[in-house]
């Protein structure tokens, strides 16, 4: 999303099932997100054009491929990004259900909390105080969960605080079900099997090992990769091109130019 903003803001929380907020103004000859990668992640976004005379919301679900979605040209956006499978309480689609989606949402988005209230406000963190008054009572109210959506979440918290490294076999033994048994109970919920799932948080850890300077070696050894050639393998799946190719795109984009992180 960076690539299509001369400025890109963004504010990492880590608290409410929420990674971090992000705001930016759309060019005027950019219609889509050239390059939507699998993260796991739901994206709410909010739009508005220069006038404000149109605005609207809309849930952005993660991806199984790379893949460019449609974006509205010189649209000012507000969005939130949540945590690899979490889905945010003001909507009723299970993560089975959003891969691969775009779902617009009514005016009004969570109880009486309408698109408008965010676009009353000007500045970037005026607007995530307006969604957080809203949404924290809502995330309080959902928090309690039984059974399988226990056992889902336990897998989904695994795998983030691995980098997605743990074995199947593993969280059976910590959690005293059989792997049939969380295969079967995790691809009902999510949509895919826990495998699958921690592939892409792993190759999301590895991004971010790249982004931190660490070389590959180092970053193949970290996530329990068989070698480097299985980790290009992995990211040309998930991103269409080598690691080296992906950090030579962001740099020739002025990526780290156009990110501004609060």
């Amino acid at each position: 999303m960076v690539m299509t903003t001369d400025r890109y803001l963004k504010k990492a929380i880590y608290m409410y099932g929420i990674s971090h907020f992000f705001q930016m103004e759309i060019l005027e000859n950019v219609e889509s997100i050239p390059l939507y990668i699998p993260d796991c992640c739901i994206d709410l976004m909010f739009y508005c054009s220069k006038d404000k005379k149109h605005m609207g919301a809309e849930i952005i679900g993660s991806r199984l491929k790379p893949e460019s979605i449609p974006i509205r040209a010189g649209y000012c956006y507000f969005g939130v990004r949540f945590m690899p499978g979490f889905v945010p309480p003001m909507i009723t689609p299970k993560m089975a259900q959003l891969f691969g989606n775009i779902i617009e949402l009514p005016e009004v988005i969570y109880k009486d909390f309408r698109q408008s209230e965010i676009f009353g406000k000007d500045k970037f963190e005026d607007r995530i105080n307006v969604f957080l008054k809203h949404y924290i009572p809502g995330f309080n109210e959902g928090r309690a969960k039984e059974g399988a959506d226990r056992l889902v979440e336990y897998i989904v918290d695994k795998n983030i605080s691995t980098g997605g490294t743990v074995l199947l076999k593993t969280l059976a033994e910590e959690t005293g079900y059989s792997e049939r048994y969380i295969n079967r109970t995790f691809k009902e919920s999510m949509g895919i099997s826990p495998k699958k799932f921690a592939r892409i948080i792993r190759f999301q850890s590895a991004i971010q090992g790249f982004e931190a300077g660490l070389n590959p070696t180092e970053i193949a050894y970290q996530l329990n990769y068989y070698d480097c050639a299985h980790m290009v393998k992995e990211f040309k799946e998930m991103c269409g091109m080598r690691p080296s190719e992906l950090k030579a795109l962001l740099m020739e984009s002025s990526f780290y130019e156009k990110l501004t992180v609060l």
